[in-house]
């Protein structure tokens, strides 16, 4: 009976553990669009296409987002990333748990983006202003 019972703490521990990488994944979607329909896309400084777009995101780091339309000043953005809420989940399965949050930490479902959704509001580049130069006659 006793092997038993530790064959199925066993099996639970392995099951568990890494919850955060199980229950959120390593990428997560983020939709990124413009009041500027079609802005140019750039994730981290690669072109990913144009607005409206779903990206889809490693969760491991922060990213920078850049939306850029000729004749607008470019839209910068930082989505940064936040540990998971199921990284809790682990710390409650012991040595099992310790692996787990190892295989979330180094896989990236440790954590989460705090955004799903950008909007960047593009404004049009001014040309500037024009005075009257009282020097020239």
């Amino acid at each position: 009976m006793k092997k038993i019972k530790l064959l199925i703490v066993l099996l639970l521990t392995l099951v568990l553990s890494s919850c955060a990488t199980i229950m959120t994944g390593t990428s997560s979607p983020l939709s990124i669009n413009s009041n500027v329909r079609d802005s140019k896309i750039y994730v981290d400084g690669v072109y990913n296409g144009n607005a409206p777009i779903m990206v889809n995101l490693q969760t491991k780091r922060d990213h920078v987002i850049k939306i850029e339309a000729e004749g607008y000043e470019p839209y910068m953005a930082v989505v940064r990333n936040k540990a998971s809420g199921w990284v809790w989940g682990n710390l409650f399965f012991g040595i099992g748990g310790v692996v787990g949050l190892v295989i979330d930490f180094a896989s990236g479902g440790l954590y989460v983006l705090e955004e799903d959704t950008i909007t960047g509001n593009l404004y049009k580049t001014s040309v500037g202003t024009l005075t009257k130069d009282s020097s020239i006659n």
